[in-house]
């Protein structure tokens, strides 16, 4: 029998944000964001830890001690060089497997994580991850073997694939075995993610209705498709995208 392999999900978290400074904390439900998320993947069948990475920059003193009043390992790194700040937190754990988060997907849940998961180890790509032609933003994990992340880490050079860890795998479907999951369902028009005070206001809208943090994201596409004037506070909102093309 084949052992399970060890899966570390690690959630880059930092005070910086160009859109929406603090976005971390900012109170959803009467909690800070990234503690609602913590709580919801920690439902999670198939993780075995989650790491929280962040910058050595003072202002995130705050995302350490959130972290550690939720029992969450912080690692704390280079604030430009994210690729080697992801590298060095992964390394702590001798993961087999890294699920790559962002703190600003409230909606994201463990369950959804694991069906992930599942698909990857399956089909055994380089990397994985739901395609935004189909899916909405905020609901997106990258995986991949920690073999490929260590590749990345020793050869990828160029500033866009340093910062933003993972485009030095999807950018070269050559090398590596590459999967866009596309879901049956299009939301692709919806965003539930957080990068905007109105993308807030939307996500505080979606809390409030259930009442509670145990809903999918597929519930949630629901109750914005049942309430349309919830749709309106971030339609307008433009997801920045990193280009799939080698630079």
């Amino acid at each position: 029998m084949t052992a399970k392999p060890r899966i570390m999900a690690i959630m880059q978290a930092r005070m910086g944000s160009s859109r929406l400074p603090g976005k971390i904390i900012a109170e959803i439900a009467g909690r800070p964001m990234l503690n609602v998320i913590i709580d919801r993947l920690g439902r999670s069948k198939l993780m075995d830890e989650l790491v929280i990475a962040s910058s050595e920059r003072p202002a995130n003193q705050v995302v350490e001690d959130l972290a550690a009043k939720a029992g969450v390992r912080c690692f704390r790194g280079s604030e430009d060089d994210v690729l080697d700040r992801f590298y060095q937190a992964a390394r702590l754990g001798k993961p087999d497997i890294i699920v790559r988060l962002t703190a600003d997907n409230p909606c994201m849940n463990g369950e959804w994580m694991d069906f992930l998961i599942e698909q990857a180890l399956a089909g055994k790509w380089d990397y994985f991850a739901p395609s935004f032609q189909t899916h909405p933003h905020g609901v997106s994990a990258e995986i991949f073997p920690f073999a490929c992340l260590e590749t990345m880490w020793k050869e990828a050079t160029h500033p866009e694939e340093r910062e933003h860890v993972t485009p030095f795998l999807y950018r070269r479907p050559d090398r590596f075995r590459v999967c866009w999951h596309e879901s049956a369902e299009n939301n692709s028009d919806l965003r539930l993610t957080v990068d905007t005070e109105d993308d807030l206001r939307l996500a505080r809208e979606i809390f409030d209705h259930f009442g509670h943090d145990q809903f999918t994201w597929q519930e949630a596409a629901q109750a914005i498709r049942n309430h349309p004037e919830w749709r309106d506070l971030n339609r307008h909102v433009h997801q920045k995208i990193v280009s799939h093309r080698v630079q």
